[in-house]
Parts: structure tokens; sequence; C-alpha cells
């Protein structure tokens, strides 16, 4: 018969029987594993051409306002390789994978792609022409109008002696209970009013006849005594005086358009499965 075969003793033996040493173990194989075999099929050589250059000088004197030194340039290309070495293997570990930020600048870095996936030339004279008299509202040179007012707090029971007050000449500084609003309101431009009074006030004014107190009219501070005494009416400017803001609006409009239908005609690949308790609403 043999002896009993005796248990290693020391550090070595302790390390032996520590089930995470055996894990650590098995992972380092693994990753050296991958790596050898990944740095057969993975493309290991990394370029830096003239536009990665130019693209390190222009964010170096972005932020430095002076281009960089020799050596300051050497480290900005030792830095992108660092980071495309490292970005590569982690990709290849798959450390991409279900990192929320990195999926957010892929997808917008696509997203920018996709903007350009419909060739586009030049907008004409007519295409920002079109533009600019199907968007009016973005260019138009707003309404002014000159206006009295009498302002109440709501519920007020005293608003139909004011109004003969006012028709027999009182002044109207004298009346009403709101002083936080000027009584007087000069060719002010009438997106103004409406910021200042709320869209209903806004588009009631347009409705007055000009001289007389009318209403009483609701704001957001309650309600007003108007008399309007003139209206400029808004208008269209020409192309020529605002054919910048008119261009960039087309090409962002472009843009949008060209993103959407890059993405409707790619979403036609894809089958989307709704496994948990939330399931779109119908015709989503």
């Amino acid at each position: 018969m043999h002896a009993p075969r005796a248990e290693p003793v020391g550090l070595l033996g302790r390390l032996r029987r520590e089930p995470l040493v055996h894990f650590l173990l098995i992972g380092l194989l693994l990753f050296v594993l991958y790596g050898a075999l990944g740095s057969r099929s993975e493309d290991r050589d990394i370029r830096v051409d003239d536009n990665v250059v130019a693209t390190l000088l222009a964010q170096f004197q972005r932020t430095w306002q002076r281009p960089p030194t020799d050596a300051e340039m050497r480290t900005l290309v030792d830095s992108y390789v660092r980071e495309e070495i490292f970005y590569r293997e982690g990709l290849a570990l798959g450390l991409d994978r279900d990192d929320p930020t990195i999926k957010r600048r892929v997808s917008q870095k696509f997203a920018t792609i996709a903007e350009e996936s419909e060739s586009a030339k030049p907008p004409s004279d007519e295409d920002l022409q079109r533009w600019l008299d199907n968007h009016p509202d973005r260019y138009a040179d707003p309404a002014l109008v000159t206006f009295d007012q009498v302002m109440f707090e709501p519920g007020s029971s005293n608003v139909e002696a004011v109004r003969k007050a006012l028709a027999a000449g009182a002044d109207p500084q004298t009346l009403g209970t709101g002083r936080m609003l000027l009584p007087h309101f000069e060719l002010y431009p009438i997106d103004l009013v409406e910021r200042d009074f709320g869209g209903g006030f806004a588009k009631a004014l347009a409705g007055l006849r000009i001289g007389n107190w009318e209403g009483p009219i609701r704001s957001g501070y309650g309600l007003h005594l108007v008399r309007v005494e003139k209206i400029i009416p808004g208008k269209l400017p020409k192309l020529d005086d605002v054919r910048m803001a008119v261009a960039r609006d087309y090409e962002e409009d472009r843009r949008i358009r060209s993103a959407g239908a890059a993405y409707r005609k790619l979403r036609q690949n894809y089958r989307v499965e709704y496994s948990g308790a939330w399931k779109p609403a119908q015709g989503q």
C-alpha cells in the first residue's frame, strides 16, 4: 500500500486551493488567446496621414490659439496612436457593448452621415424664395401696435364705470386697479405684446376698432380696457435681406429630411420585438 499523498503546504499550496486564483488564471489565458487569435484577423495598421495631422493641429490651435511645437506635435501624435490602439483593443474585447455613451456617440456620427445620404445641390433662388413664402412667420417683420390700456384685477366690479369715465375723457393713468403695467405702448411689436400679455390678448388687439375704448380683454395679469391708436401691419422682407437666414434654415430642413429618409429605408431591414410589459400604441 502506498502512503497517502501529502497536501502541498505553504503559500503555493494555499494559492492552488484558492478559487479566485483559478478564475484569474483562466481569464488571463483567455485574454492572451483572444489577443493572439485576433492579431491574425484584425487590422493592426494605424495610419497617421495628412488628414489626421491636420485634425490634431486644428484641435490644438482652437484650444491654445497657437500652433504646437515639435515636441507638442509629437505628443499629440503619440496620444492619437495610444487612443487608437486602446480603442481597437477595447472593441476586440467587446467593451463597447451595452455602453449607452458609446452607442449615443456612434449613433450621432452615423446620423451625420445619413444627413448627407441624399445628394444635394446648392439651392437656387427659386428654392429659397419658395421656402421664404412657405414660412413667412419666421422672417416677417412683426406688426407694430400703439395702444393704451387700463387694467383691472380679475372679478373687478367697476369695469363699466371706468369705461364711461374714459369715454368722457378721464385720464387712463388715474383709473383701474393695476399699476404694474405701463398705460401706453408706442409702436410695440406684436410678438412682444404676445410675450408680455399672452397670445389671446395680442390676437384680440387686431380685431378692435381704432380709437375706441373696448374690452375687457383678458391677459395673464387680469382684465383690460384697451384703446388701439395705430396698427402697422407686418411685412415679409425681400429674399436678399434675409438670404443667409433662409439658406441656413433651408439646409437644416434638408438634412433632417435626408436623415429621416435614410432611417425609413434602413428600418425596413430590422425587426423590433417587444418582449417586456410595454408595447407601442397601435399604429406606431
